[in-house]
């Protein structure tokens, strides 16, 4: 079996922004953003729609060069940390002409690790199960992914990048098509992911209840970051980042029991 952990070392920022601006055609969709995380650490962001948090991701990921300013995780370039990265992207229709079932999408986040591999390993396999028993889909292995609902394409989504064992995990908008009973039970799964496993996660959603009651920190994004360190999102945060005066959303109400944590 070969061993895959190749963990960088301590003291780096497991993210480093520093004066990032992007601008798409004439259009400045990033602005002077500054955010440093630590490894471990579980940020939300907020915002309005168009305000520049998908765009802010694909930075991160090294899909966009920024027009100014540096990026870098865990003290690499982003083209040069992806196999420190896993992301789950928005949701997005599976082509029901296209027949490839739940294991094979799962198992297509273990490429990267193929090398000079033109098969995937048993240890591959297993690796591939054990995400999907984690978001609860295992059940579901043979089925194709375009039979399933948002909702459990979603999750499926999450075991593919889980395959990568990332030490940055990158969501946008995870929950957008999910009931309540599996949002919950995706939150604690990151939750979980980050204190046992030490997983940096940076979530991108509009659902502010479900982010207050689960991460440590929360940002809000239009085209500025409004970032203070801490997980209290206040009247004027939100005003700020929406740029109109709005009554604060109320906050679901969960208790966990894990580690002694309530919310």
């Amino acid at each position: 079996m070969v061993k895959e952990d190749n963990r960088v070392e301590s003291g780096l920022n497991a993210l480093d922004i520093r004066d990032l601006s992007v601008k798409l055609g004439n259009a400045e969709v990033l602005k002077n953003v500054n955010l440093q995380l630590e490894r471990g650490d579980f940020l939300g962001i907020i915002g309005p729609n168009g305000g520049g948090k998908t765009t802010l991701l694909k930075v991160i990921l090294g899909l966009l060069k920024p027009d100014e300013g540096e990026v870098t995780i865990f003290g690499r370039e982003p083209k040069k940390a992806r196999d420190k990265v896993g992301y789950v992207p928005q949701y997005t229709d599976f082509d029901s002409q296209f027949p490839i079932d739940v294991m094979n999408v799962v198992l297509m986040g273990r490429v990267g690790k193929l090398g000079f591999r033109p098969f995937f390993s048993d240890e591959d396999k297993k690796i591939a199960l054990r995400a999907l028993e984690r978001v609860e889909m295992k059940d579901y292995k043979e089925r194709k992914i375009s039979d399933l609902s948002g909702g459990e394409q979603q999750r499926v989504l999450l075991a593919r990048a889980l395959t990568t064992r990332p030490e940055v995990l990158l969501l946008d908008e995870p929950t957008a098509s999910v009931d309540e009973r599996i949002k919950t039970s995706i939150y604690k799964l990151l939750k979980k992911l980050n204190r046992e496993e030490g997983t940096t996660i940076i979530i991108v959603s509009h659902d502010i209840g479900f982010l207050s009651s689960y991460v440590e920190k929360l940002a809000c994004l239009n085209r500025d970051l409004i970032y203070h360190g801490g997980s209290e999102l206040t009247h004027e945060m939100i005003e700020e980042s929406y740029g109109c005066k709005m009554d604060l959303i109320a906050h679901h109400h969960h208790t966990e029991v894990e580690g002694g944590h309530k919310t």
